[in-house]
């Protein structure tokens, strides 16, 4: 329920104008001060003139005050029947100086008859006179304003014909006849001006501190009895900074904040004056008020989960001042382990409440927070709470487990194999995690629930996993719930059947002797299987080679045991069909046979004398070889029948005389073959 919110203010701007005893100016006129002559009701001659305008230039006859014309006095002769009007007038001197005169007021009388007129002028009608002004008059037709010759006469009378009475504001070259020596039976009586005044009838004016600057706050009025001074009344005002008058539209207004100044007066100055000097003055009492701001988008309540662990903007405030912008803070009595703080809104002049990172809401050891907020310009203050009430968490829940599924080998990475549905009233962010059974699977479970394969499955050989998942908000867990997956069409594993395993072989064995089959099961007969083979060291796969079909080790080079820089091979054996593979390793060991040493060529000659027992025939470049090595070579000598002539050292090969050889003997050959072993 939104509170109802009561403002006093007892400051406001009351203008007050106050009288003051108006004062004369230097130069005015006294009470009925005469100009002209005194016997103006003597006077009987008249000129001949007709149209003619008049003004009295005799220093005697200029005026020498300010003041206003109350009456005019003239004598008249041979009026005519009817009515005739006298256009009694005042001219001022312009700036142009020389004859030129400005009309500056008009008296229209009539007369009807001869004799001596009195005209006494409504104070609506009254012209002001100055220092230095004429008076005169013009008379449309003959003359009839009487004058005087000799006896008291004033000189330089001026009169010019005029085809019509001039109007009020016309300026006439007064150049044309003078009349001297004559007395004109007209005079003027002159008393003071009144003083102006200040006629307001609003005497008083209230605004708030924060009004703009410029604004109209009151305009004066001026009045005087004498309505030639009306339009000549000069308003002023003493300087202030905070307030600008216009002196032609009389219009008061503020020129600077009032911000700073609630609770305070002014006194303002005025004046006003006429053509005359003459013033009045009022006095305005200016008190200004100071309104305090106003929160209006508070009191509220907002709920907040508890759950809430972000920087949260709660609340943006909406408050107005009439004077600038208010500063907002939380009031001092918020505890300072309250996870709450303010500060203007990014990017805009509005306060924000806002709750802390990580605030540590706990609905079970407090429910709700009342959090007063305080708002002022610095004179008054508006405080106002805002009312957070925490909303507990709930628990997720899990919706289609526990369950099973099944995928297929052939399922890309990625494929989707379940998805876990879960929900939490609280519309708290969830997160879902698993285990698997066993260790290590080819599934991951995303935040949205889904459970996609991470691995080629094709190879797989395990036909399914029970993975245990759980679903947690920031507070709650929940599980873990089984899901099964199976493996469909998984392929039966390759296998050896025959290794690991040893041989032996033979050095020299032939080129594509056999040297083993590999041999295998699989329950997928149907399927391609394919034999390789590594070897340890590398050197084994000169010597040896695998069939990819059959799994038959061969022979692939000539083995000599003696060249061999190892005699056993590691041989790593492979058998895939297009999903599984089986390896282990055959041990092929050369054995060492022993072989026949060998001469360097096929035949060798000796010469010799025939000789005694034991004479040396020598020894021939036999260039023995034996690819065993270390083994001894015995060497045996074998001449036929001649055979027992002839002896050869087992080791060495020498050739001697083991009996006595004589060719004169005549039964013995000049040329023996021997056989060497």
């Amino acid at each position: 329920m939104n509170g109802l919110k009561l403002f006093l203010t007892c400051v406001v701007i009351n203008i007050y104008f106050r009288r003051v005893t108006a004062s004369h100016g230097t130069g005015q006129c006294g009470s009925t001060k005469l100009f002209g002559d005194n016997g103006i009701h003597d006077f009987d001659d008249i000129t001949s003139n007709s149209n003619y305008a008049y003004m009295m230039n005799d220093e005697d006859l200029i005026i020498d005050c300010c003041g206003v014309i109350h009456r005019w006095d003239v004598t008249v002769e041979g009026v005519p029947a009817g009515t005739t009007p006298i256009y009694f007038q005042v001219w001022r001197p312009t700036a142009a100086g020389g004859n030129s005169y400005e009309l500056v007021g008009q008296n229209v009388e009539t007369v009807t008859s001869d004799g001596s007129k009195t005209f006494n002028i409504a104070t609506a009608n009254r012209i002001t006179v100055k220092n230095k002004d004429r008076f005169g008059w013009y008379v449309n037709g003959d003359d009839i304003v009487t004058y005087k010759a000799g006896g008291r006469e004033f000189d330089a009378n001026h009169m010019q014909a005029m085809a019509s009475a001039p109007t009020v504001g016309n300026t006439v070259s007064w150049g044309g006849t003078i009349a001297n020596d004559r007395s004109y039976a007209i005079r003027v009586v002159v008393d003071p001006n009144t003083d102006p005044v200040f006629t307001n009838t609003q005497w008083s004016i209230s605004v708030g501190n924060a009004v703009a600057i410029g604004t109209s706050l009151v305009k004066l009025t001026v009045n005087d009895d004498d309505s030639n001074d009306v339009s000549t009344l000069v308003v002023t005002m003493v300087a202030n900074t905070k307030y600008s008058f216009d002196t032609s539209t009389y219009i008061l207004t503020t020129a600077g904040s009032l911000g700073a100044d609630g609770g305070t007066s002014t006194e303002l100055s005025f004046r006003v004056a006429d053509q005359c000097g003459n013033t009045g003055s009022a006095t305005f009492t200016v008190t200004i008020t100071n309104d305090p701001p106003v929160i209006h988008s508070l009191p509220n309540v907002i709920s907040v989960s508890e759950d809430e662990t972000l920087e949260t903007l709660l609340h943006t405030l909406n408050v107005t001042d009439t004077y600038g912008a208010p500063t907002c803070s939380l009031a001092a009595s918020v505890p300072a382990e309250w996870p709450f703080f303010m500060q203007k809104v990014p990017g805009t002049s509005d306060y924000g409440i806002y709750s802390e990172s990580s605030p540590g809401f706990n609905y079970v050891v407090k429910k709700s927070y009342d959090i007063p907020v305080e708002c002022t310009d610095g004179f008054l203050s508006d405080t106002e709470t805002l009312s957070v009430k925490l909303i507990q968490n709930t628990p997720p829940v899990i919706l289609n487990l526990q369950n099973s599924t099944s995928v297929s080998t052939t399922d890309p990475i990625g494929t989707t194999a379940f998805y876990v549905i879960a929900t939490d009233s609280t519309n708290d962010d969830i997160t879902f995690s698993m285990t698997c059974s066993p260790v290590v699977c080819p599934f991951k479970i995303f935040n949205s629930g889904e459970i996609q394969i991470t691995e080629d499955l094709s190879g797989h050989t395990v036909v399914g996993y029970d993975l245990q998942i759980t679903v947690a908000d920031s507070r709650n867990t929940v599980g873990p719930r089984l899901l099964t997956i199976t493996i469909a069409d998984l392929n039966d594993p390759v296998q050896l059947t025959n290794i690991p395993s040893s041989v032996v072989i033979k050095e020299n064995s032939a080129v594509g002797a056999l040297v083993y089959t590999v041999s295998f099961s699989d329950i997928d007969t149907s399927q391609k299987h394919t034999f390789a083979m590594t070897s340890s060291p590398v050197q084994g796969l000169s010597y040896f080679s695998i069939d990819p079909s059959t799994g038959q080790v061969t022979t692939s080079g000539v083995i000599n045991y003696e060249a061999l820089t190892a005699t056993s091979f590691i041989l790593g054996v492979t058998v895939t069909d297009p999903v599984t593979s089986d390896a282990a390793n055959l041990t092929v060991t050369v054995s060492n046979i022993n072989e026949a040493p060998s001469f360097a060529q096929s035949s060798y000659s000796l010469s010799a004398s025939e000789g005694l027992v034991g004479t040396v025939i020598g020894t021939p470049p036999f260039g023995l070889a034996d690819p065993d090595a270390g083994d001894s070579v015995t060497l045996t000598l074998d001449c036929g029948s001649q055979t027992a002539y002839f002896y050869m050292h087992s080791t060495s090969g020498q050739i001697s005389y083991q009996s006595s050889y004589d060719l004169d003997s005549g039964s013995l050959p000049s040329a023996v073959t021997c056989n060497l072993s």
